[in-house]
């Protein structure tokens, strides 16, 4: 297990809540912000309504809960492993061996870490969320994001990934003055070799304020 170096930044005091169905984050000002997944959700509605319909809606269940665990489990076991607490004893197996496909790129590339599920919000987008990892990633300040997925995706298909992490980064500069560099996205793929994303940060910063100010504004259909 790699010992990384910690610059941690302070946690910004937020309780997290679910009202009719959304994720809100509630700031030590009583702000109420929707979550940047939940607001994110707009991109993939027509998608999933499309995916529901045509493998049936107790299929869909199924798959997106099955998903949904692992997804969580990896993100536990790398969430333990970027601290230094992980027993791969008492880990899921499952979670655990998808977990060891992304860790080389841990190992080999990060070194100084500066949050790690670090809850922010940002009063300029008027929204809240739980940044994955903060970091130093082959020297330059990243913010990354761990996937899972059970199919192969490319870069067009996770332009919201993108964006999720673009608006984290509009977070750190605002509360801790950081300048996010790059955005990387390691996503663990089902039964395949992982994936990962390497993109510049600017071309992504400037579509997610115009995103967020066009959703804040009431314009988006």
């Amino acid at each position: 297990m790699k010992t990384f170096n910690y610059e941690l930044f302070e946690e910004k005091t937020l309780q997290r809540k679910n009202i009719d169905g959304k994720r809100l984050y509630v700031t030590e000002n009583g702000d109420k912000y929707p979550s940047v997944t939940t607001v994110l959700s707009y991109f993939s509605r027509k998608g999933i309504a499309k995916w529901r319909a045509n493998v049936g809606a107790e299929k869909a269940n199924q798959i997106s809960t099955q998903a949904s665990r692992n997804g969580n489990a990896v993100h536990d076991i790398a969430e333990r492993y970027t601290l230094g607490t992980l027993d791969t004893k008492k880990a899921n197996p499952v979670a655990l061996a998808q977990f060891k496909t992304i860790q080389p790129y841990l190992d080999n590339n990060v070194d100084t870490i500066y949050g790690i599920e670090l809850r922010m919000y940002s009063d300029e987008l008027r929204t809240a969320g739980t940044a994955d990892l903060i970091c130093n990633y082959d020297g330059k300040k990243t913010m990354l994001d761990f996937k899972t997925s059970r199919k192969v995706k490319t870069k067009e298909q996770i332009n919201n990934y993108f964006m999720q992490a673009a608006a984290y980064s509009i977070m750190v500069k605002e509360h801790y003055g950081m300048d996010i560099e790059q955005i990387v996205i390691l996503m663990a793929v089902k039964d395949s070799e992982p994936l990962v994303f390497i993109e510049p940060i600017d071309y992504y910063i400037k579509m997610t304020r115009k995103f967020f100010q066009l959703y804040n504004e009431g314009k988006l259909e």
